[in-house]
């Protein structure tokens, strides 16, 4: 059990500076853990200090256990004991947000989420489309995205989903194309809100698991991807700007497929 001999400091309205297990940690005032780690010495939380010194072990502490650091590398531990590494853009998003103090729970979900998805390119790509899109991640560790579609909620190319908000649309996952160099292919299709909204007479926002993604088209151009489900929200005309858990990335606006893909947000069966 630690106590406050296990951490030397100083404490000044500057910085803090603590020693422990032989290593001296310095802490500045402008330092999103610099009034927790005061908080921590005079409520005596001991045990809170170490997860406080450090971005590795605060990701640990702040995650309850669901994941660690080691060499800059982020695991994820599921609830079997085991551990999986998770993409590089969403290891480097996950630091950024230990060393910046935000909520880590969002992205702690949205990795476990993740993880349930069976295919291993979707696992890889999926955090750098969000980014790329400028999306939103939700407390649940979802993803809002958008889809364009008729004015009588059906969708633009079959007509046969119901788009109503408050739907759960899906179809099996078996029957959506899963190769991610196919950017026009049958499935359910989601978009940024800009590509959405370029063509729908009504633009739905829609809620998507990170374990229903299918494919991730490689043309990151075309801001759109294929799902095997998603719940329809509410109708919307603008995008959702908050919360959000990562850092924006505005996607170009042209589209590299030699196509005109004017109409291809639909859902093809």
């Amino acid at each position: 059990m630690l106590t406050s001999q296990n951490f030397p400091r100083i404490v000044t309205k500057q910085s803090i500076v603590v020693v422990h297990n032989g290593k001296q940690n310095t802490v500045k005032s402008d330092h999103a853990n610099y009034e927790k780690l005061l908080a921590a010495f005079r409520e005596e939380r001991w045990d809170d200090v170490p997860g406080l010194l450090s971005t590795t072990s605060a990701v640990e502490v702040l995650s309850n256990g669901a994941l660690k650091v080691v060499d800059g590398q982020v695991y994820l531990r599921n609830d079997d004991g085991g551990e999986f590494t998770v993409s590089s853009s969403l290891n480097d998003n996950i630091v950024l947000h230990i060393e910046q103090g935000l909520d880590l729970k969002p992205l702690v979900r949205f990795a476990q989420n993740l993880q349930m998805n069976s295919s291993s390119r979707s696992v890889q790509q999926l955090f750098d489309w969000i980014q790329n899109t400028n999306l939103t991640i939700t407390d649940d560790g979802c993803f809002i995205a958008y889809k364009g579609i008729k004015s009588d909620f059906k969708d633009s190319h079959s007509s046969e989903f119901d788009n109503s908000p408050g739907t759960v649309v899906s179809m099996p996952r078996n029957q959506v194309d899963d190769d991610p160099s196919r950017t026009c292919s049958h499935g359910l299709h989601v978009a940024s809100f800009d590509y959405a909204s370029t063509f729908a007479q009504i633009t739905v926002s829609v809620k998507v698991n990170p374990a229903d993604v299918v494919a991730v088209p490689t043309d990151y151009n075309r801001t759109k991807m294929r799902v095997c489900k998603y719940e329809v929200l509410e109708v919307i005309e603008r995008p959702i700007t908050v919360p959000v858990y990562h850092t924006p990335v505005q996607p170009s606006s042209c589209c590299s497929c030699g196509e005109d893909c004017e109409d291809s947000d639909e859902d093809w069966v």
